[in-house]
């Protein structure tokens, strides 16, 4: 009777060996993470589900070795040392790259000595993705698909840090859109963004790959361009300019005219990003001051020959200056006939910015250089203000074709030549 006890009791043990080596086995065989064990001379010991799936072996691999059956071996067997590994591994796989977290452990005997070695491995690839989410959100412009200002400026000190390293030469671009304000307020902000969308493909299918396009503010783009000349960089904004002019935007089925003014600068003029920033913005201003749609270099010489205060000034001035003509001209060549009020609103707009430049030419000395086309235009609001008054007389779009549209463009015309000193490059 003792003898069967023992027995029984033996059995019971062996039982629970048994059935607790099925739950290991299972447990293992269900778990999400990889599982990979090898021996010594590289032969599969054991694999579960997911290791099968993650390396795309079969069972069948159990018992061979792993440089025959494992296909992407070559990327794991640098792991096999004797310290535990740790690495981010990227399958590429038909439908899209999977990433893995590995790590290495030596396996021992019961006399320490190494027996094999163990590969665990957990998917990572939606961590990857949301990470490369928040790298694009924090790196990129919504809206263009383009570098972010911040972004921008941080690859441009890396550039400069580079180009310093090796004596090479940097072009900086910056660009605005013309008018627009008017795409806005005309068609829409919804149409604005697909015009921002457009010219950011411009830029983009424009330029080197090895070039950082960004876009650094409302409707203002920057292009830093590596081992690049002044002369190389000037080509390339008005390669820009004419892509722009030339390619207008189509949207239900309109024709957008498009176009861009252009400031230069390159890092042999300046060494620094915030004064490279600083001269390219300068000759965006004066390339807004001509006219826009232009191209302009600001290098530092004329820095020493004006004064900067006067230049902003002077560059400024002749903006309002543009921005008066062509609300001015948009009247009279859409002949707002019977719209006085429309007419009158733009005038109004007009005049006071008049009367701010007044008082800054003024201050600064400069109006006695301008005042016989600055009393002329003075005297044509005052008829347009009096014809206003009496409106069976003339139409007071007709009274500013007449008396204001003349005079304007005559006090512009002087004005330009007058800050040609600080404008030209």
């Amino acid at each position: 009777m003792p003898m069967a006890m023992a027995a029984l009791d033996k059995l019971d043990q062996s039982t629970r060996t048994l059935e607790t080596a099925l739950a290991r086995a299972k447990l293992l065989e269900e778990l999400p993470d990889g599982v990979l064990v090898l021996d010594n001379f590289l032969h599969v010991v054991d694999a579960n589900a997911s290791a099968r799936q993650f390396l795309g072996i079969s069972v069948e691999a159990i018992g061979k070795l792993a440089t025959d059956v494992i296909p992407q071996w070559s990327c794991l067997e640098h792991l096999l040392k004797s310290e535990p590994q740790h690495i981010e591994w990227k399958q590429n796989t038909e439908s899209e790259p999977q990433w893995f977290h590995v790590d290495t452990v030596p396996l021992k005997d019961n006399q320490g000595h190494r027996s094999g070695f163990m590969l665990l491995m957990r998917n990572i690839t939606e961590q990857k993705k949301t990470e490369e989410q928040l790298r694009y959100l924090a790196t990129t412009d919504g809206l263009t698909g383009l570098w972010n200002r911040r972004h921008f400026t941080e690859r441009c000190e890396q550039e400069i840090a580079r180009a310093k390293r090796y004596g090479q030469p940097l072009g900086l671009i910056i660009g605005d859109i013309d008018h627009f304000k008017r795409v806005n307020d005309t068609l829409g902000h919804a149409v604005g963004d697909i015009a921002l969308q457009h010219i950011a493909s411009i830029l983009t299918t424009t330029v080197r790959q090895v070039d950082i396009v960004g876009r650094i503010g409302g409707e203002e783009f920057a292009v830093l361009l590596p081992n690049t000349k002044i002369a190389e960089t000037i080509q390339t904004a008005e390669r820009l300019r004419k892509q722009i002019e030339n390619n207008p935007l189509y949207h239900d089925g309109k024709q957008i005219d498009l176009t861009m003014s252009f400031g230069v600068t390159t890092s042999e003029d300046v060494s620094m990003l915030n004064e490279m920033l600083k001269l390219a913005d300068d000759a965006l201003y004066a390339a807004k001051a001509k006219g826009r749609n232009c191209t302009v270099y600001q290098p530092t010489k004329v820095k020493e020959e004006v004064g900067t205060m006067d230049r902003e000034i002077a560059m400024r001035i002749l903006m309002l200056v543009n921005t008066g003509l062509e609300a001015l001209e948009y009247v009279n060549t859409h002949s707002l006939a019977g719209a006085s009020e429309q007419t009158m609103t733009v005038f109004t707009d007009v005049v006071q910015a008049f009367v701010e430049i007044e008082q800054v030419l003024t201050a600064s000395g400069m109006l006695d250089e301008v005042e016989s086309s600055t009393q002329s235009l003075k005297d044509g609001f005052s008829w347009m203000v009096k014809g206003y008054e009496k409106p069976e007389s003339v139409q007071p779009v007709d009274m500013m074709r007449l008396t204001v549209l003349p005079r304007y463009k005559a006090w512009q015309e002087e004005l330009q030549m007058c800050f040609s000193k600080y404008t030209e490059c």
